[in-house]
């Protein structure tokens, strides 16, 4: 894999390479060209590691200037139409002469605009259109794998380890790729048993702790049970290992409470859900929680919150749901307007002030619910994983604000935000099927019947999906009972509609999961021998291993 700064300097190449084309022959495509302005944006990016990461070794900032500003004076030159290029090769070329070696490269006709024409027709245009310093963050993580994964096979020091399993996890809360999530598991692994015996115990106890987050947030999008095991069996080991004062004690504390909570869904144990609210409390309550950050304690409010509201669901109690709704409130207070965050940490306000609308009737709490779900979804671009999740409680509270008020527009609306979520692929498949549910459960509180039954038979055919054969038995059978009444109300909408035929299949399809997978796993290798016997005989094993008991 190249450095950062053998890219920069190879960008340079190609180029000055367009630059000579155009200069010498008067080849107007070479400069034209739409990779070209591309390859300037990406030769600042290279730049700009080059000088982080690798103290240099790239081109000089001098040269970063010349290359952009005589690719933007080319294309200007080769279609006078391209206002925008214009202004950003001036602006880079004032820039240039601010450098001894700007007299000897800027044109001279250049130099007469930059006097010339008023300087707020020109100043920042170059940032506007090489996007310089305004690299999308998937796009800055993309290139930055590729080097943390390089220096780590060169120096595999601790730093680098932590610092590449934390641009992992964004790649895949931005992707949804949990390749990318697999990876940062692995690291995690890979330093604990590279850590010295010798090495101090908290050392030990802070990879633990981001082993356990991890494995925490694999579990919450895939349902496998092992993981949350594992997550709370090695967050514990973490908080034995870390000093009483150790700053890392309160987050791994929340992380702790997070992963009960999840084991809490899937196992239904009171006691899980009781040590989830103890850890998270206990969290927020050390001094510096959050490890003496603003956005760590929010991350932490936000967190006993959930866990509080999840035990006002179970027990109904209102003193769980007050004490949810303001420690929320307090953590949105400290997230800066445009934190990334923000939009999940609205959310759960929203689903709070829901709760306590089922509970008191206020309808005051539901109105401001819906404008919180909104903000949510608003906040968030398309494509990204945690979107079909506000789409899914945006269109479930309009559904109870249209079932109050018997607005149509409510009833249209929880619909169609519905029907959008389905269709977001990076999304957990679990909240794929909630927006499915939501779909049908809002046609069918129109009497739309058709639409109800399409909505409902969408959930189901996620199920495979769901229960997928990469998990064990018995987490794919927890997870298929979450759903047991999903066939029944696909069948029922079916047969509203007029088409029993149809209810017969969702029926079938519903209670057939883990059979047809089971059959599948099972099909014939006679042809697959024949051509390639060991390939075979590694299928049956893993076939036989998908089989065996949990």
């Amino acid at each position: 894999m190249p450095t950062a700064s053998e890219q920069a300097l190879a960008l340079a190449g190609t180029i000055a390479a367009r630059i000579g084309a155009y200069r010498r022959s008067g080849d107007a495509a070479a400069v034209l060209t739409p990779e070209a302005v591309d390859e300037v944006r990406r030769l600042w990016l290279a730049g700009v590691y080059a000088a982080l990461w690798e103290g240099g070794g790239g081109p000089a900032e001098w040269e970063l200037l010349a290359l952009s500003g005589w690719l933007h004076w080319c294309r200007h030159l080769a279609d006078p139409s391209l206002a925008d290029d214009h202004a950003a090769a001036l602006d880079h070329f004032s820039e240039l002469l601010l450098h001894r070696q700007g007299d000897e490269i800027v044109p001279e006709r250049a130099r007469r605009d930059i006097d010339e024409i008023p300087r707020n027709l020109w100043e920042g245009a170059a940032a506007r259109v090489d996007h310089i310093g305004e690299t999308p963050e998937l796009e800055r993580i993309d290139f930055e794998l590729p080097l943390l994964r390089d220096r780590l096979a060169q120096t595999p020091d601790f730093a680098t380890h932590d610092l590449l399993a934390g641009r992992l996890r964004e790649r895949f809360e931005l992707s949804g790729d949990i390749r990318f999530l697999n990876e940062a598991i692995d690291l995690k692994r890979d330093v604990l048993e590279r850590l010295p015996r010798r090495r101090r115990r908290p050392a030990r106890g802070i990879v633990l702790s981001g082993l356990g987050t991890l494995l925490t947030i694999r579990f919450g999008h895939l349902g496998e049970l092992d993981d949350v095991e594992e997550a709370i069996e090695v967050l514990r080991r973490s908080l034995t290992a870390l000093r009483r004062r150790d700053p890392a004690r309160p987050t791994t504390l929340s992380a702790l409470g997070v992963a009960l909570r999840g084991r809490f869904d899937r196992r239904r144990n009171p006691a899980d859900l009781d040590a989830a609210v103890d850890a998270c409390r206990a969290a927020t309550s050390l001094p510096g929680g959050g490890g003496t950050t603003l956005l760590g304690r929010a991350e932490m409010l936000s967190n006993l919150s959930v866990v509080l509201q999840i035990r006002f669901e179970a027990h109904r109690r209102l003193p769980d749901l007050t004490e949810a709704i303001e420690v929320l409130r307090e953590a949105i207070t400290l997230l800066p307007p445009d934190d990334r965050e923000l939009p999940g940490y609205v959310s759960n306000l929203g689903l709070a002030l829901r709760h306590r609308f089922d509970a008191t009737g206020a309808a005051e709490d539901l109105d401001e619910a819906v404008r919180l779900f909104e903000k949510a979804v608003d906040g968030t671009p398309d494509g990204h994983p945690d979107r079909v999740m506000y789409l899914s409680n945006l269109s479930h509270t309009l559904q109870s604000r249209h079932a109050l008020s018997n607005r149509p527009v409510d009833g249209r609306r929880a619909r169609d935000t519905a029907y959008e979520g389905v269709a977001v692929r990076s999304a957990p498949v679990a909240e794929r099927v909630k927006a499915a549910q939501h779909w049908g459960r809002s046609a069918a509180a129109t009497a739309d019947w058709a639409d109800a039954a399409d909505g409902f038979a969408a959930a189901v055919d996620l199920l495979p999906l769901l229960a997928w054969r990469g998990l064990n038995r018995a987490s794919r059978e927890l997870l298929l009972l979450d759903w047991r009444h999903l066939t029944d109300n696909a069948a029922a909408c079916a047969c509203a509609a007029g088409d029993p035929a149809r209810a017969l299949c969702l029926l079938e399809v519903g209670r057939a999961v883990l059979w047809t997978q089971q059959l599948d796993t099972r099909t014939d290798l006679t042809a697959v021998r024949a051509a390639a016997p060991a390939l075979a005989d590694r299928l049956l094993t893993v076939a036989n291993g998908m089989e065996a008991p949990a």
